[in-house]
Order: C-alpha cells, then structure tokens, then sequence
C-alpha cells in the first residue's frame, strides 16, 4: 500500500481500507478479485490451495494478482461506461502491480518477465480475429488485460525518454485530475492525458 501512496497519491478515503479474502474449495484454480471505495476483494476457488504456500509461483501470482487490486484501489475507481475502454483501467493496474514486483521482489523479474511474454502473444493471437475495441462484446475481454498492457509498456517507455523522463504514474495522477474535473473517465480523457 505504501508503494503505491508513493507512486499514485494518497488514497481520498479517510477510512482505513479493508481486505476481504475468501477461499472456495473448488475443482480449478481460478482468482477473482475488485475493489470498491475503502474495500479490497480477493476470493480463490482452488481445489488445493494448501499445498501452494511453498510454489514460489503461487506466491509470486498472490503478490500480483493483490498489487493489481491494490492499483484499481488507487485509480480511484475511475471505471468507464464504455466496456470497449476497458483496457485503460485494467491493463494499467496490472503494469503497476508488475512494476511493484519488479521494485519490491526483484526475485520475481524472472515471472513478470514471463507474464509479460505470454500477453503479448495472447495479444497479437487475439487481435488476428479481433480488434480490441470489439474484444468485449464478443466474449474476449482479457484481451483488455494483454493488449493494454503492451499500450502502457510503450507509454511508459515513452515517457521515461522524455526530457525530464515522466512517469507512467505522473500520468496517470494527470489523467486522475482531468476526470475528477468533470472530464469523465473515457478513452479521449486517457489520449488528452497522454
């Protein structure tokens, strides 16, 4: 939490947020997560989450998959009318969360790294049936998660090539500011930011 008060602010909301975590003993491995105001959702169905508090991967999939929920915390709920926009919002949580692995737990440069790998070519396979503004109302919404975030990657990168390097999170504390004053979350928000 203190990672991403440094990067993206203090959170607006003088109650102390909470986590909620449930476990399902479940057939699969499957995360869900959310966040609403001052709240923190994370629920596993899992048919043997026992044996997984030694797989380091586990582990590292925990960290992310938390530091991504703790980011939409920090974007201060900016969600989008329009689900074909979602890639700004979700895409963006999961660079920071990869971000804050990468700086807290260099241990796990090797999974980020991995991660990264693999949506990109979930991306660019997606995008060879379908564009991503359509990816949500044909079913394929993860898309948002893997072609978002090469987008960020590339703003990111961007911005730290400029003079003085900016930052993703700078970026994002202009983007903040523009819906906060009646700009409303959207795509073109998201571009004038940029």
């Amino acid at each position: 939490m203190l990672h991403f008060v440094t990067k993206l602010g203090s959170l607006s909301n003088s109650n102390k947020p909470t986590l909620f975590a449930s476990y399902s003993k479940r057939p699969g491995k499957d995360t869900q997560g959310g966040t609403l105001p001052g709240q923190i959702f994370m629920h596993w169905d899992f048919d043997v989450l026992e044996e997984q508090v030694d797989n380091q991967k586990f582990l590292q999939q925990t960290l992310l998959y938390f530091s991504h929920e703790v980011a939409h915390f920090f974007q201060a709920s900016l969600s989008f009318a329009n689900s074909s926009e979602a890639w700004i919002h979700k895409d963006s949580a999961e660079l920071f969360a990869m971000n804050a692995l990468r700086e807290l737990y260099p241990s796990s440069n090797a999974f980020v790294d991995l991660r990264q790998t693999k949506a990109r070519d979930q991306c660019i396979e997606g995008l060879t049936t379908i564009s991503l503004a359509n990816a949500s109302k044909n079913g394929k919404f993860s898309m948002h998660y893997d072609c978002g975030g090469l987008i960020h990657q590339r703003i990111e990168d961007e911005l730290s090539n400029l003079e003085p390097p900016q930052t993703l999170s700078a970026l994002w504390l202009q983007y903040r500011q523009r819906v906060l004053s009646a700009a409303g979350a959207s795509q073109a928000t998201f571009l004038e930011a940029v």
